[in-house]
């Protein structure tokens, strides 16, 4: 997994960009209560879709070993 730490939410999108991918671990970064912000993340969700953005809710090293090609 990259040792990249998003620190916000434009952030978080542009790594799922350039990975093609983002993991909950990742989202849970920026949204550490995702409870507290339900619209917030609702609205990242659809943003992420909208940008191709696939999301997982964990990955195995072979799986990012494929996305990485």
């Amino acid at each position: 997994m990259m040792n990249r730490m998003p620190k916000n939410i434009k952030e978080l999108l542009r790594q799922g960009q350039e990975d093609g991918f983002l993991v909950q671990e990742d989202i849970m970064l920026v949204f550490p209560e995702p409870e507290k912000h339900i619209e917030e993340v609702d609205e990242f969700f659809e943003t992420a879709f909208k940008k191709g953005i696939d999301i997982f809710e964990t990955i195995s090293t072979r799986e990012e070993t494929e996305a990485n090609k």
